[in-house]
């Protein structure tokens, strides 16, 4: 399986291979504790979004899903004025 890596900035992200290509088609779950948020398509560009970070969402965990390679995985935490984490190159198989 290959490996997915993934950006999650302020409004929308993009997904990409291990050489750096976009991702058309990944399915991108955003979550929280409280359960599902919304789930987004990748285009032919790997962007994914925009998505609205409430405060509240405490938070998120991110996880993209493509055929072929390997499910990448990573939490974010959403505060008041910014969205941190590292949600690049976090896979499991």
């Amino acid at each position: 399986l290959g490996s997915l890596a993934f950006t999650a900035p302020a409004n929308d992200g993009r997904v990409e291979d291990d050489s750096g290509t976009p991702i058309e088609g990944a399915t991108v779950y955003l979550s929280k504790a409280g359960g599902f948020l919304v789930s987004y398509e990748t285009d032919a560009s790997g962007l994914w979004g925009p998505s609205y970070w409430d405060p509240s969402f405490g938070t998120v965990t991110v996880t993209v899903v493509k055929a072929g390679y390997a499910t990448a995985t990573s939490s974010l935490t959403v505060g008041a004025s910014s969205v941190t984490g590292r949600p690049d190159r976090s896979s499991s198989g």
